[in-house]
């Protein structure tokens, strides 16, 4: 029927770009790429793939939302090449443990694991063991969130990112750079993801 039970979903290899929705549409093998509409018959998402026992249509259905498709579609035309933005970081989920042992009173963040030299965020002074809370206000809950709201910035934006550095919050200012092929030979070598 097309109906959402979730947003904001991962599936599989979680230093890719997702940000699914969540559907009970039927999604065949071979048959991604169509339409997940609303009541109106307007588009809201590409349906991409299904996690099934089988194989066939019974599973949970996921699609790209239309946001997201519409930014590759025109980086495509207009550029030639998907564009993401990039501050050069190494980025990790807080478990319960380490949340406890910071001694940490809010929910969700992200902890920097790695700082890439002359990347955007050593530039601002970014630090390895930073926790980011939130960009340009938004807040940060997990990886996926940070790494899907940087990419969305074109390069030479400057974005405020909140941090917890010592138990003190703080506010820096980078510039967004392009994600390409060199930052990409990077990240191979961060664990467990980065942005």
């Amino acid at each position: 029927a097309g109906i959402v039970s979730a947003v904001k979903r991962q599936v599989s290899d979680l230093s890719m770009y997702q940000n699914f929705i969540q559907t009970d549409a039927a999604i065949n093998p071979g048959n991604s790429g169509g339409a997940l509409v609303n009541v109106y018959g307007e588009l809201v998402g590409i349906n991409s793939l299904i996690y099934s026992r089988t194989g066939g249509y019974m599973g949970i259905g996921f699609a790209i939302p239309i946001n997201m498709a519409r930014a590759a579609m025109e980086d495509l035309i207009y550029d030639g090449h998907v564009i993401r933005g990039w501050i050069g970081v190494g980025i990790q989920e807080i478990g319960p443990t380490a949340r406890k042992a910071l001694n940490l009173d809010i929910s969700g963040g992200v902890i920097v694991t790695d700082v890439f030299k002359g990347q955007p965020a050593d530039a601002a002074g970014m630090r390895t063991g930073d926790i980011v809370v939130s960009i340009n206000s938004l807040k940060v809950e997990t990886p996926n969130d940070l790494r899907n709201t940087v990419a969305a910035f074109r390069p030479g934006a400057r974005i405020t990112v909140e941090i917890i550095r010592n138990g003190k919050r703080m506010n820096l200012s980078i510039m967004i750079s392009e994600r390409n092929s060199e930052s990409m030979v990077r990240e191979e070598k961060a664990v467990p993801t980065s942005q």
